[in-house]
């Protein structure tokens, strides 16, 4: 339990400061401490909405209702399919679900690492805003609700989609926050649907985990807007890609040993 709870502690102080990074970081070491594909995502997306609720409420001024509304439609259609391939691998083997989540981990660090290169630039610091492209906008939320039904981590879409313009972090941060709290109910209720049992078997978890992500989630917001937030994305950055390496060396000696 206190291994389960710093992991969801650290995976929402990384979410409340860059705006995703929670499923990344908490999905492939919640399973390694033992936890069930389905049960871990089902944690994470009960942690990552009262994150994004806090997150809204703070940045409210800049939220646009309506693009995350928007994208939130997009997202849930896309979630739909995702989820059946959740389905799908958590009935098959624990390499091919580490290496489903080795790809996954690996958009996110393109992203991450997209993203630091460009804000990295003063050129595009102090470059006049730039609205995020709307021809890749609807494939952007298709796949993210994908990924999202699939591993439980959508972010890394949305953020390419967010890179393909220039604006206020805050902007973007909320606007990743108001997705996540529009798109997550039904992705709860959909996983609740399919395993009744997931809700009982994660309520010890979530009645210790979720006051103190509130809490967390309370002072790293703030320290959103303050921090040196370039530091703490290219550490995490770091863990994600030995993750992601992990995973997909895994799968390969699976496979051998497999065909051996």
């Amino acid at each position: 339990m206190a291994l389960i709870l710093i992991i969801l502690s650290i995976a929402t102080t990384i979410q409340c400061v860059v705006g995703f990074g929670l499923a990344l970081f908490a999905v492939p070491l919640l399973i390694l401490a033992n936890i069930p594909l389905l049960q871990a995502v089902f944690l994470v997306l009960c942690v990552s909405f009262v994150t994004a609720l806090l997150g809204v409420s703070r940045l409210r001024a800049n939220f646009d209702l309506r693009l995350s509304g928007l994208a939130s439609i997009y997202r849930a259609i896309g979630m739909i399919p995702g989820f059946g391939l959740a389905v799908l691998l958590s009935q098959s083997s624990p390499a091919h679900v580490k290496a489903s989540i080795g790809f996954a981990i690996g958009l996110g660090v393109l992203a991450q690492a997209k993203k630091l290169s460009v804000y990295s630039q003063p050129s595009q610091r102090s470059a006049e805003p730039v609205e995020p492209s709307r021809r890749a906008a609807p494939w952007a939320f298709l796949s993210s609700g994908l990924l999202m039904g699939w591993l439980g981590m959508g972010g890394p879409p949305l953020v390419f989609w967010l890179l393909t313009g220039r604006q206020d972090p805050k902007k973007s941060r909320v606007f990743l926050y108001g997705v996540y709290l529009l798109t997550i109910p039904f992705q709860i209720v959909l996983m609740s649907w399919h395993s009744p049992s997931l809700l009982a078997t994660s309520l010890p978890y979530l009645a210790v985990s979720l006051p103190c992500c509130l809490l967390v989630s309370a002072v790293t917001l703030r320290l959103g807007d303050k921090l040196d937030v370039n530091r703490l994305q290219w550490l995490s950055l770091g863990l994600l890609t030995l993750l992601a390496m992990k995973a997909f060396l895994d799968w390969g000696h699976h496979v051998l040993t497999a065909r051996g």
